[in-house]
């Protein structure tokens, strides 16, 4: 699959808006309270709400477009076996650094198409640097906070 630029902007710009949901969180402690997820690892407000952001975004972008994310209920294996393409998301990748007021957490998307990932971005929220690209070309945008 041929990967636009304006497809990559739009996941961008996705990420950049889960990113800034994220900092109403960060650093507020009475804000930042965990709970467990079934594999124990743990889950706040600020993973909820960069899934729902992120969610609702690339459905209205791409509804054709399935999306497997961390923080969502996971489709049956039965239903996303047969996906040839989807969206996989971590809203909130690095939960527990989050938690402990480090910026070493990123909001992660990815285009996978027959088991290959052909675009993606990677947003660091605190220091506003993006990472993003797709099989042919890459790129590192920072806005220098």
């Amino acid at each position: 699959m041929q990967v636009s630029d304006q497809f990559l902007e739009n996941l961008v710009e996705v990420a950049k808006q889960a990113g800034l949901e994220i900092l109403k969180f960060y650093k507020k402690k009475e804000l930042q309270s965990a709970s467990l997820k079934s594999d124990s690892s743990p889950v706040t407000a600020a993973d909820l709400k960069a899934s729902q952001v992120i969610g609702e975004a690339l459905l209205k972008l791409y509804p054709d477009i399935p999306q497997l994310c961390e923080e969502s209920e996971e489709e049956k294996f039965e239903m996303r076996h047969d996906w040839d393409k989807f969206f996989l998301i971590d809203p909130l990748d690095g939960t527990k650094e989050f938690i402990s007021d480090s910026d070493e957490f990123t909001v992660n998307i990815a285009l996978i198409v027959n088991h290959e990932s052909v675009a993606g971005v990677v947003y660091q929220p605190v220091q506003d640097i993006c990472y993003y690209g797709s099989l042919k070309r890459s790129y590192m945008e920072s806005e220098g906070k």
